[in-house]
């Protein structure tokens, strides 16, 4: 897997660079902080052939892409699309890596999917359908995509996913719960997995947790700065900061009689067969 360079910042009441922030991701931090493989539990819950056509609905910056690419490379494609342009310089990068079977694309998250019925063997969300727009009208263009007998494989948060480290959501933005219900999205198991299986039947579910230990207090600010939350948070840079202080010192006291910070990922997948 490709890894970037990371540079510290600290509780500074500037915004961290737009940039910098793209370029983190959670497949990142569960390497560099956990014990555990978000890619390889992907690839296990997938079991892509090497044929295959895949379509990766909402591939962020792209570090799973690469894994999925990988697994396809002798014969397979890969389309992965997601609905952020400044995403595309990321992309660039991980084109030049190697020779891999994906495409990678911008769409509008009201777009037509721009691919034939049934053009896909395998689609993949990975916390995607939690966000996007309109769940319903997402939900019927990945069962228009898929054959017969094709795979979806859907990742969400479970109910108990980082509860302690969830608490901090709850003590700044409780004033602002419309910024809340943007940064967490909609719920797996009762808003999202409902209409799936309206779509598609009941699905097959697998669970993935990983135990993340933060080292330093930076690191701690540097996860939170890849979240939605940092992002939501943009009109209220106030309520950003004090976060990110909250954070910061709390991640010390922890650090200085623990030794780490520790933050436990509960992450469901589920299994669709059209």
């Amino acid at each position: 897997m490709v890894t970037s360079d990371y540079e510290e910042f600290d509780t500074a009441p500037e915004p961290l660079p737009a940039e910098a922030v793209r370029r983190r991701s959670a497949v990142d931090v569960h390497v560099r902080f956990g014990n555990a493989d978000l890619a390889g539990w992907l690839l296990e819950s997938l079991a892509p052939q090497d044929d295959e056509a895949v379509l990766e609905y909402g591939c962020g910056v792209g570090n799973l892409s690469l894994p999925l690419a990988r697994a396809l490379a002798r014969g397979g494609s890969l389309a992965a699309v997601d609905f952020e342009p400044q995403y595309e310089k990321a992309w660039e990068i991980l084109e030049g890596v190697a020779e891999l079977p994906v495409e990678f694309k911008t769409l509008e998250p009201s777009d037509t999917l721009p691919w034939r019925d049934g053009a896909f063997d395998l689609a993949v969300a990975v916390f995607t359908l939690q966000f996007i727009p309109d769940l319903e009208r997402s939900v019927d263009e990945l069962h228009r995509l898929l054959k017969a007998g094709g795979r979806l494989f859907v990742v969400g948060g479970a109910p108990d996913d980082q509860a302690s480290f969830r608490r901090f959501y709850d003590e700044i933005i409780d004033c602002a719960p419309q910024i809340k219900e943007q940064a967490l999205g909609r719920d797996l198991t009762t808003q999202v997995l409902p209409v799936l299986e309206s779509a598609f039947g009941a699905g097959e579910r697998s669970d993935f947790t990983n135990v993340l230990r933060f080292p330093r207090p930076v690191d701690l600010v540097e996860y939170f700065a890849s979240s939605r939350l940092y992002r939501e948070l943009e009109a209220d840079l106030a309520a950003r900061d004090d976060l990110m202080d909250t954070l910061y010192h709390v991640a010390e006291d922890t650090i200085g009689r623990e030794g780490a910070y520790t933050v436990t990922r509960h992450l469901s997948g589920v299994l669709f067969t059209r």
